[in-house]
């Protein structure tokens, strides 16, 4: 018998990242689980994501891209971002299921949950965000609110590039963290 006989009773929360998400790639390998039913264990394994960020990534890492795939598509929108984050570089295939979540209605920032995801897929590859973006507008595969709010992303991309040249100081102080 296993020396962790023990881990299969325990909750999901009192395992170890290492357990959890061994758990996470069973759940989602044997389909025992629906995606919506796996998103609130995505939700506690990063609960302290930041206390644990290179545990995470290494763990991640470790899972093969089908299963970061479903990973992804089975995390809510508020929990994409950093997921994103954690991950290897992402593929076409994960960008456009992370920038193709809609945030739900009762959202207070819906804007600001789908900025998260565009600025979290913009840090691995701009230009992975944009060829995204372009698959998700050619094949309606997001809503018609998706159209509107991309829009206002690269507005809002263009206002900071403006600031940034405006003002330089400012923008190197917070490249550099200050």
């Amino acid at each position: 018998m296993s020396s962790r006989w023990y881990e299969s009773l325990l909750p999901f929360i009192a395992r170890s990242p290492q357990a959890q998400v061994r758990w996470l790639a069973q759940a989602l390998v044997r389909g025992r689980l629906a995606d919506q039913e796996v998103t609130p264990y995505i939700r506690l394994l990063l609960l302290h994501a930041d206390t644990r960020r290179q545990l995470l990534e290494e763990l991640l890492a470790s899972l093969d891209r089908e299963l970061l795939t479903r990973l992804l598509r089975a995390a809510d929108v508020r929990d994409t971002a950093l997921l994103l984050r954690l991950i290897p570089p992402p593929d076409l295939e994960q960008a456009v299921l992370a920038l193709a979540k809609e945030p739900a209605a009762y959202e207070a920032d819906r804007q600001g949950l789908f900025h998260a995801v565009c600025r979290a897929v913009d840090e691995r590859d701009p230009a992975l965000r944009e060829q995204a973006a372009a698959v998700i507008l050619d094949r309606g595969v997001a809503g018609s609110w998706f159209a509107a709010a991309y829009d206002e992303y690269l507005e809002v991309l263009a206002d900071e590039a403006v600031l940034r040249m405006m003002f330089p100081k400012a923008a190197r102080a917070q490249a550099a963290g200050l």
